[in-house]
């Protein structure tokens, strides 16, 4: 018995260690180039890109990467089909519904995993940047910088346009440098800390690092905008209602102003977002981007986000229903996945 508790033990400890999140969810110093089945290119992604990445096209042309050349920097992924708030198309492997109902009623009230919004008629929206070193060359002068990084004007004038249609935001500034593999780690007790304030979202802003500033170049009403990338980690309990939520701000956005949203990026990471289901991280243009662009960009991006979260009509009715029915969903995932 002795000697079969002691070859137990010994294989416990010589069981592979699954990954943590963030030793795969960032990695800036590569670019990979994605096509479709048939060569064509369809865009490019600063940082390492794996199988069963989604990639949600401006046209709402849904991708699942199902190849991956890390020696040439390029991956394949097979066109799905069309993916809208309207028609969802599950991807991913989740618990059943079933298995969340089954749970006693106080394991299904999520804490600190789930907070409720802001009460009393209040908006408030929670910001922060995981990267703020993140700069923009042809205003700041260089891509990354210690102080009074470029991210952060973007951030702060996304904060001001939100506050001019009422909503209350909080931007927290912290620095999380060195800008590495760990500054997921240290920016989620920033996170952490932001939704101690009970905000109705959760958002970690960015700028992109593919060269080329033509593909978020964009003009709206006669505007030099910057487009921005929705990205939503897969690798958490979360999941689904954070892509729901990136869905309801693209969606919003392609009525409103149609061609703000570069597209949405759907990576085998987490990015904190585990945290809260109305989380999403804003990627506003590129390093080679002219900041200014992306400062003009967040007028819009406030509007669309107030539509969202705030607004009447269509936006938020299903913003509601949907929030509701991924919160729920998301509730008791989230319990299941933390005591694993």
């Amino acid at each position: 018995m002795k000697r079969l508790i002691a070859v137990f033990v010994l294989a416990l400890f010589l069981m592979p260690v699954p990954a943590r999140a963030e030793e795969y969810e960032y990695q800036d110093d590569v670019v990979y180039r994605i096509y479709d089945g048939e060569g064509a290119y369809l865009t490019s992604y600063a940082g390492r890109v794996y199988a069963d990445d989604e990639y949600i096209a401006e046209d709402n042309r849904l991708y699942i990467i199902t190849r991956v050349d890390d020696a040439l920097l390029t991956a394949t992924a097979n066109y799905i089909g069309v993916d809208t708030a309207e028609a969802r198309i599950e991807t991913q492997s989740v618990f059943s519904d079933a298995a969340a109902a089954t749970m006693a009623p106080d394991a299904t009230t999520p804490a600190k995993a789930s907070p409720p919004a802001s009460g009393g008629g209040k908006k408030l929206v929670a910001m922060y940047s995981t990267h703020t070193d993140e700069s923009y060359e042809p205003s700041d002068g260089t891509s990354s910088k210690t102080k009074n990084a470029g991210i952060l004007d973007v951030g702060g004038a996304l904060k001001k346009n939100l506050e001019k249609l009422g909503v209350e935001v909080i931007y927290d500034e912290t620095s999380h440098l060195p800008h590495d593999a760990g500054a997921y780690r240290r920016s989620r007790q920033t996170a952490e800390e932001l939704l101690k304030k009970q905000p109705d979202a959760l958002i970690d802003i960015h700028r992109d690092g593919i060269p080329d500033p033509g593909e978020y170049e964009k003009k709206i009403d006669g505007e030099d905008v910057t487009k921005v990338r929705l990205e939503v980690g897969r690798s958490n309990p979360n999941a689904d209602a954070n892509r729901s939520f990136a869905k309801q701000i693209k969606a919003t956005a392609d009525k409103k102003y149609p061609g703000l949203i570069k597209d949405i990026f759907i990576g085998k990471g987490n990015y904190n977002q585990e945290l809260y289901p109305k989380s999403v991280l804003l990627e506003f243009g590129t390093h080679t981007t002219d900041k200014e662009r992306a400062i003009k960009s967040t007028e819009y991006m406030a509007e669309v986000l107030n539509d969202v979260l705030f607004g009447g009509g269509t936006a938020k009715a299903e913003n509601n229903e949907n929030a509701a029915n991924e919160g729920n969903k998301s509730a008791g995932k989230g319990v299941l996945w933390l005591v694993g």
